[in-house]
């Protein structure tokens, strides 16, 4: 089966779980940055100061890159919805059923 996404909702990027991963990604980052291979430039920072610039980056990180995903997906709906262009082409197949097999195995 051959679906085509026509029209992507902003505000489903938003109120979902999308920013939280962004989050958890920028904490990651910031962690790596601040806490465990600091840059010789905040050596005289304090472990409550690093912690703070890892909190600050990933919530910094998390906006930015929502930001960032509202403004394609506004383009996307432009270019797709609104003048008539190809969106993007999904193929799904429908999904095997394991949960018997599973059953005549135990």
């Amino acid at each position: 089966m051959k679906y085509e996404i026509k029209y992507l909702s902003p505000v489903s990027l938003v109120l979902s779980s999308v920013p939280l991963v962004l989050f958890c990604l920028g904490a990651i980052g910031g962690l790596l940055a601040f806490v465990i291979v600091p840059n010789p430039q905040i050596e005289p920072m304090t472990s409550m100061g690093r912690l703070m610039a890892t909190g600050v980056f990933a919530v910094l990180y998390m906006l930015v890159i929502m930001a960032l995903m509202v403004i394609s997906a506004v383009v996307y709906n432009i270019f797709t919805y609104g003048l008539g262009l190809r969106g993007v082409v999904v193929r799904l197949a429908e999904a095997e059923d394991y949960s018997a097999d599973s059953a005549d195995a135990a």
